[in-house]
């Protein structure tokens, strides 16, 4: 590649969320006409909800999960032909359009409307292998996104006399999905098999640090016992607790 080519956005599908190439949908690529102008991530935290002690002006609200990343993107969609067309599909009509002599029309019929049912059939309809819509990988340049569609919308901008859709654009949202093994990987530093110090904070719970330490609430009894805890119901502010390694029943 030149360093002066211009590198397009490109959407993959893949019938599987291990993202293999051995899994990739047949002609299930789509790329852009022209590059967004930005895009934009999402970030969200949930925390679990609790009651704020009386008389307090705040508290320190107790996590519960990162939910998954959204990234966002408007795409354009041309039919005017001020814009050269990538989709394989497209360029055919195209071609043959210049052959005969019928370009504008074809443009006009054709050309928007087609580019934007393939990528519905990429990004939005049910793959009836999978019985759901497809998992994506967006790539553009150091970006790379592996997800699903969460909505779109399409805005279509401009018509031919006849009221025909000459270009549009298509807002787009996209939910993180992580590829098989990596969020295994993300959740090392909550291991059970790694001791953990953790320092109690107001409205923390025995049962709610067992189970996002060892998945299970029912382990809170455990804890109470090794770190020698009385009043393990009613935990102090400022307390060291320990979360210790555990051996799970075979």
């Amino acid at each position: 590649m030149s360093s002066g080519e211009v590198v397009k956005l490109k959407i993959t599908a893949f019938k599987s969320p291990a993202f293999d190439d051995r899994k990739k949908v047949g002609e299930g690529e789509f790329t852009v006409q022209a590059n967004p102008t930005n895009y934009s991530i999402s970030y969200s935290v949930q925390y679990k909800n609790q009651a704020q002690a009386s008389g307090t002006s705040g508290y320190d609200p107790s996590w519960d999960k990162n939910t998954p990343k959204k990234m966002s993107f408007e795409f354009l969609f041309d039919g005017t032909g001020a814009i050269p067309l990538n989709n394989p599909d497209a360029i055919k009509l195209e071609e043959r359009a210049r052959k005969k002599d019928f370009f504008g029309a074809v443009l006009e019929d054709l050309s928007v409307e087609l580019q934007i049912r393939q990528f519905e059939a990429i990004v939005f309809n049910v793959n009836g292998d999978i019985h759901a819509p497809n998992y994506l990988q967006v790539n553009w340049g150091t970006l790379s996104f592996t997800c699903r569609l969460e909505n779109m919308t399409i805005n279509y901008k401009m018509f031919s006399k006849a009221g025909k859709p000459l270009r549009a654009t298509i807002n787009a949202s996209f939910v993180e999905v992580m590829p098989d093994g990596r969020e295994a990987k993300k959740r090392k530093n909550r291991s059970p098999d790694i001791t953990e110090m953790h320092t109690i904070k107001a409205g923390d719970k025995l049962p709610d640090l067992a189970e996002l330490k060892y998945g299970d609430p029912y382990y809170y009894l455990a804890v109470a016992q090794a770190n020698k805890l009385i009043q393990f119901r009613n935990l102090t502010a400022g307390e060291k607790v320990f979360l210790y390694p555990i051996q799970r029943p075979v």
